[in-house]
This record gives C-alpha cells, structure tokens and sequence, in this order.
C-alpha cells in the first residue's frame, strides 16, 4: 500500500488479505465456531461477492485470466471491512489502527514536502523509473511522489486521514503529540498544494468541515471549560494552520519556479468553471454506457486492470480498445459489473454511510462520539468524490475505506 511498485507488493497484499480471511471462515467451520454477531449489510456483501464471481464468467470477458485479475479490485480489500469490525473491541483499539495512517502520511508528507522544494531530481537521483511516471504530467509542474510510485499521489494519504488528525488532537492525552499535529498541519497543507490534487484538497476541507460541523451540535453538551478548551485548540490549530502555510507556500515557490504554476493549480480548486469543465461528459458516458452494456462488459475493462490487458483490448471482437472510459466510480462499475452490480455497491456505500450518520445520535459516550464523527466524516469525503476517481477500487483508498467502515459499523453496533 506504501509504493505500489512493484507487482508482488500491491498483488501479495490481495493474496495475504484473502489468505487471512479465507482462514478465519476454514476455522469458524472446522470448529464449529460462530461468530458473536454479523456486520450490518452481511447480505450485500455476500450478493456483492457472487454477483463478481458470476462476471467472471461474462460473455464479453477478455480472458478468464483477465477477469479474475479485474476481480481482485471488486474482492480483496472489501474483506477488509470485516476484519474492521471483528478488530475493534474499544475505542484505544482503533486508535491502534489510526496511528499507523497517521504516521506513514507524515511520512509522505514531509518526503514530499522535501520533493517540492528540490524538483524532479529529487526521485530521478532514486530511479530513472520515475521519468515514466513524470512524462504523464509532462504539461503540468511537477508533482511530490512522496514514498509511493505516483505523481500527487500523498494527497490520496491526507484528505483521508486529517479528520483523523484533528480528531487526535482533540482527543489525545499526550499534549506533545498534540503539539507536534498541529505545527505538521501547515505543512499537510503544503504538501497538499504542491501535488495539485484539487479533488484531494475539496475533499480534505469536506472532511475536516464535516468533522467541526459536528462537534458544534454537541457543543451545548459540554462544560464551559472543555468548550473553553476545544475553543482554544480549534483556534492554535487554525491560527498555526493560516500563518504557517502562506509562509511555506512563499518559500516553495522561491525554492522551485515550477511550484509557482503548482499552487495557481490548487488555487482552481474553488473555480466552479474549471472544476466542472473537468468533469464534463461523464452523464453522458454513464448513459450511454447504460444503454449498450446493461450488464456490463466483462472485467479489466477500464483502470488499473484494463491497462494491463492492453493488447486483449486491441484484439477484443466486441468493442475497440478506447470505446470505455472511466474517471468516476459509478462509470466503472457500470462498465464492469453492470447496473446490478453498480447498484449493489451503491446501496453498500450509502448503507454505510447512513447508519454511521444515525448511530451518532444515539451515541451517550462523548470521545467514542468524536471518533465515529472523524471516520463518518473520512469515508463520507471518499463517496463524495467518487464521481471525479474510482478511490474504494484502489488502494490507499480502498484499504482504508473498508476497513473503516467496518470499524465504523462496530461502534455504531456498541451503543
């Protein structure tokens, strides 16, 4: 999940995710062991399942080796979401799983902060390698890889952790560790700007908008000196947050004139026309894609997959080899798995969401609140921008979305 280099990095860990979860169903049976209780939406996931397995048989299909290399996206890291919700016991257990995201984002953060400053040789002195990657970009200034193997790609990494960071900041018991996540804040800024993500940045402020939002409903709840308290931190965090980045930015661009046109990117962020100028046509694909392949056209059809099965596709009977493009989700697992498919995953995802929404309300325990709060707000950034990215198929974004929506799912189950 950290590089997505090389093949045995990113396919062993499908392998070694499947593995563990194909152990604990051979366990559960041998022994006669059932499970406490099922996830929410158990159901779904198991029509989910069945219905990928039923396509990789599609008539459409470039190869059944194609297709079960498609499948993997649809499989893998959805188990995840059940190992989410038999992990987690407690609060301080999903803090465990949080401090390792938070730690390999900072991670990304501060490497990548070093590459915008210093420019391309800063990964070409690593491998020439990155020269491929670059040449895609080649029109636009150049991106922070941080420590993974894509241009921008740190950005993925911070718009689905920082509510989490702020969560901790509001809620962990170490003052330097607080301390220490609010002077990094300025630069996750940073090192969002600079990789030109525009959908990571909107989906960043969604995040942490949605996270504030709602701590301010139970504001009235608290006492005046823990309002007084989070009044306090709320304003360091973004007092540190507004100082320190325009400061950095200024210092970036001195350091490396390309990051001048790097951050007049970003700043289109907040352009209606040239975000939607991004996005166009893609009704007009969903539609026309409904109309021709109701059930869809087979797997490795589009992403990561469909690159891979390049010269299946020049050689396919079917459709030309450029006839599907997919930049959102619901166009790809239309593509894909068809309008049943893509409707099974749409109910997963706004099941998920929903339940984690109403759980809140009923939730007596202030921190777990908060926590819950954090990982709804974090997931519900995700689904908002899958209609520009196919992020629950890829990792980072898939990993992290399944899993903590299992996780969500459990403590919405705990009250």
């Amino acid at each position: 999940m950290i590089s997505n280099y090389h093949p045995f990095v990113h396919v062993g860990a499908d392998i070694l995710v499947v593995a563990l979860c194909a152990k604990a169903l051979i366990e559960n049976y041998l022994y006669r062991r059932k499970p406490e209780r099922l996830p929410p939406f158990t159901l779904l996931f198991a029509f989910h399942f069945f219905w990928v397995l039923i396509n990789i048989f599609h008539p459409y299909s470039l190869s059944l080796f194609s297709s079960v290399a498609g499948a993997k996206v649809y499989v893998s890291m959805f188990t995840l979401y059940f190992f989410g919700f038999y992990l987690v016991k407690s609060v301080k257990d999903v803090h465990f799983f949080i401090w390792p995201w938070i730690g390999i984002t900072l991670v990304h953060t501060f490497t990548g902060v070093y590459q915008g400053l210093t420019g391309p040789d800063s990964v070409l002195a690593l491998h020439s390698r990155y020269s491929v990657q670059l040449s895609k970009f080649a029109d636009q200034a150049f991106r922070p890889f941080g420590l993974t193997n894509l241009p921008g790609a740190p950005a993925v990494w911070i718009f689905l952790v920082t509510p989490l960071v702020v969560y901790m900041i509001f809620n962990n018991r170490s003052k330097l560790m607080r301390v220490l996540m609010i002077l990094a804040a300025p630069f996750l800024g940073l090192t969002l700007v600079l990789c030109q993500v525009r959908s990571a940045i909107f989906k960043t402020l969604f995040g942490v908008s949605m996270y504030y939002l709602g701590n301010l409903v139970r504001i009235g709840r608290l006492s005046w000196r823990r309002a007084a308290y989070n009044f306090a931190l709320t304003s360091l965090l973004v007092g540190s947050t507004f100082y320190f980045l325009p400061q950095l930015t200024n210092y970036a661009e001195d350091s490396y004139a390309e990051n001048v046109r790097a951050v007049e990117r970003s700043l289109t962020t907040f352009e209606y026309d040239s975000m939607s100028h991004a996005r166009r046509g893609a009704w007009e694909r969903f539609t026309k894609y409904l109309v021709e392949v109701p059930f869809g056209a087979g797997l490795a059809r589009v992403g990561a997959a469909g690159g891979a099965f390049e010269k299946l596709r020049n050689r396919d009977p079917y459709f030309s080899a450029d006839h599907f493009f997919a930049d959102n989700f619901w166009i790809a697992s239309l593509v894909e798995l068809g309008f049943p498919g893509m409707l099974l995953l749409t109910f997963i995802l706004f099941g998920i969401l929903i339940r984690g929404f109403f759980s809140l309300r009923d939730q007596k325990d202030p921190q777990k609140r908060s926590l819950q709060l954090a990982i709804l707000s974090a997931l519900t950034a995700s689904v908002v921008g899958l209609y520009g990215a196919e992020g629950v198929l890829y990792n980072p974004e898939s990993s992290f979305f399944w899993f903590f929506s299992g996780v969500l799912m459990r403590l919405s189950s705990d009250d």
